[in-house]
C-alpha cells in the first residue's frame, strides 16, 4: 500500500512538472525565457541584410544593418522560412517591424514582418500570434499587392 502511494505521488509530481513545462512554452509562443508578443513594444527598423538567414537552436535569424547598428531579428522556425520560399540577399534593403527583446543577455527582434522589394513576409499575424503554428498556408501580406500599394 505504502509503495502503491509513493507511486502515484511520484507520477502526479512529475504530470504536474510536465504540464508546467508546457503551459510556460505554451505561453510564450515556443519563445524561452517566457516572453510574450506584444504588439504595443513593435518598432520598425529598417536596414540592410548582412548575410543570409542563420540557424540558431532550431529558429531562423536575419542579421540587419540599422543607424542602430546590427540587429538579429527571429524570423521563426526553419521549415517555416524555409516553406515560405521567401529569400534574403546580402545587400538588400530590408524593414523590420517587431518586438524587440534582450534574451539571454543578447538584444534581438521578434519579427511580426519583414518587408523587401515592396513583398512583405508575414510572421505573425495583427495580434502577434506565431502564423508558423497555424495549420494553414504562408501567407504574404493579403492587402498590399506586387507593387507594395494598398490593394482596395
Amino acid at each position: 500500500m505504502k509503495k502503491e502511494l509513493l507511486f502515484a505521488l511520484i507520477t502526479v509530481a512529475f504530470v504536474l512538472l510536465f504540464a508546467i513545462a508546457a503551459e510556460s512554452f505554451a505561453a510564450a509562443d515556443g519563445v524561452p525565457d517566457g516572453v510574450q508578443y506584444n504588439v504595443l513594444a513593435e518598432r520598425v527598423f529598417v536596414g540592410t541584410v548582412q548575410d543570409k538567414p542563420r540557424l540558431f537552436e532550431g529558429r531562423m535569424f536575419l542579421t540587419i544593418r540599422t543607424s542602430y547598428g546590427l540587429i538579429a531579428a527571429e524570423i521563426g522556425p526553419k521549415d517555416f522560412v524555409e516553406r515560405s520560399g521567401f529569400k534574403f540577399d546580402a545587400g538588400e534593403l530590408v524593414t523590420v517591424v517587431g518586438m524587440p527583446i534582450v534574451m539571454s543577455n543578447r538584444e534581438m527582434v521578434l519579427a511580426r514582418e519583414i518587408t523587401r522589394r515592396g513583398t512583405i513576409f508575414l510572421v505573425r499575424d495583427r495580434n502577434g500570434h506565431p502564423l508558423w503554428n497555424m495549420n494553414r498556408p504562408i501567407q504574404m501580406d493579403p492587402e498590399v499587392g506586387d507593387t507594395g500599394i494598398p490593394v482596395c
